[in-house]
């Protein structure tokens, strides 16, 4: 049957709709992700300028990986600019996970014997 022929030629010629293309990010994008994908084992940004900073700050914020530790980094690194200024306003001791107890050590609040 010739409606037959054609519906399986039509559906052979049909391409799948291209997705649109996707952004590239940038070299400094992923180095700031990469970062802060690492940020357990920043010591030091002070080779930073203030601009690198203040994104390194807000992609760690956005991925909820600011610690007390890594805040202290940046106000190490970045003193007398207004990045500093900004965290030492924090409450950095929010930013501290509450001790594990475990059900040994509920008795003696986690303090070692």
């Amino acid at each position: 049957d010739a409606r037959e022929v054609a519906a399986r030629v039509a559906g052979v010629t049909r391409q799948a709709p291209v997705p649109p293309p996707r952004p590239i990010p940038s070299l400094f994008r992923l180095c700031v992700v990469h970062l802060v994908g690492q940020a357990d084992l920043l010591s030091d940004l002070s080779g930073l300028d203030e601009f690198s900073g203040v994104q390194l700050l807000h992609e760690a914020v956005s991925r909820q990986r600011l610690t007390y530790r890594l805040a202290n980094v940046f106000i190490q690194s970045f003193p007398g600019t207004e990045l500093a200024t900004a965290l030492r306003q924090l409450d950095l001791f929010a930013a501290m996970p509450p001790p594990a107890y475990g059900p040994r050590d509920s008795h003696t609040y986690g303090i070692p014997r």
